[in-house]
């Protein structure tokens, strides 16, 4: 087996503990060191439990807690105050700019404010797409949303129904392409292959979805966060019934995994087509 003198572990939360342990097992000379740097997870995390909070002497565990305004020589003044002007409200805050490990509470979407954000018309000459989860025993559901050229999204059409099969989806996908336009683009969950292939036979232009949970709730809540976020009163079925009881596990630190059929559909949309700006936005504050 290999002797290494120390490794460097990047966003340590997010390793396998598998590997992490391996990794440690590797750097089995005198004096070897590991140095890791993470965003904090909920307070049950192996890293936290294991190691952090493991204050016997032989472990020897050395840890220092920043949060983002210590960052203020690197980053920029400018730069900070725009990640908490962006940064969701209560969980997602809490870690990524206060450092802290903590669990979530309450609402997924804290941010979501209905009488702000329920809007009873939408602008034209939107960028449109869409979200599908699959369904039969629990809901499907197929979510239109609509981007202006200010950084504004909207949901603009919202299908969601229990006991149907492919025909009725695609359907419903047929019917969003003569109305919006053939070029929307169909961000689905890739785990029913045969769904898919079903869309593509029908000349809908689909594609599977990342199902990244995490980042695309935060893709979600930054736009609520923002104030950018609206929805179509008249489109809304099950959106409203479900925003409002998707809420934190907080032995897990994700939502909890039911009645979340059209917050996955909304997730999958969402991120996914924001994806690449988002990287282009990122890259363009450290050049």
């Amino acid at each position: 087996m290999m002797t290494a003198w120390g490794a460097y572990v990047n966003e340590a939360s997010l390793a396998n503990r598998y590997v992490f342990k391996e990794i440690m097992d590797r750097c089995s000379a005198d004096e070897a060191k590991i140095i890791c740097d993470t965003n904090p997870d909920h307070p049950q995390h192996w890293l936290k439990v294991d190691y952090l909070d493991n204050d016997k002497p032989e472990v020897r565990v050395s840890s220092t807690h920043f949060t983002l305004d210590d960052n203020e020589s690197f980053l920029g003044q400018k730069y900070i105050n725009d990640q908490k002007a962006m940064t969701p409200s209560g969980m997602m805050y809490e870690r990524d700019v206060l450092g802290l490990w903590v669990s979530g509470e309450g609402m997924v979407y804290q941010d979501f404010d209905k009488k702000r954000m329920l809007v009873d018309k939408v602008p034209k000459d939107l960028h449109y797409y869409a979200g599908v989860d699959w369904g039969y025993e629990h809901k499907g559901s197929i979510v239109l949303f609509g981007d202006d050229d200010k950084g504004n999204t909207y949901l603009i059409e919202e299908h969601t129904k229990k006991h149907k099969f492919i025909d009725y989806w695609v359907n419903i996908a047929k019917g969003i392409q003569k109305r919006y336009g053939y070029n929307v683009t169909f961000f689905i969950d890739g785990a029913r292959p045969d769904n898919y292939n079903e869309f593509l036979r029908n000349g809908i232009n689909t594609r599977n979805a990342n199902k990244a949970r995490m980042a695309g709730i935060e893709s979600v809540a930054k736009l609520m966060k923002l104030g950018r976020f609206f929805v179509l009163s008249s489109a809304v079925q099950s959106f409203l019934d479900e925003i409002y009881t998707y809420i934190w596990d907080d032995k897990t630190g994700e939502p909890v995994k039911q009645n979340d059929d059209v917050m996955d559909a909304m997730r999958y949309a969402i991120y996914n087509e924001h994806l690449n700006n988002d990287a282009q936005f990122i890259n363009s504050v450290y050049i």
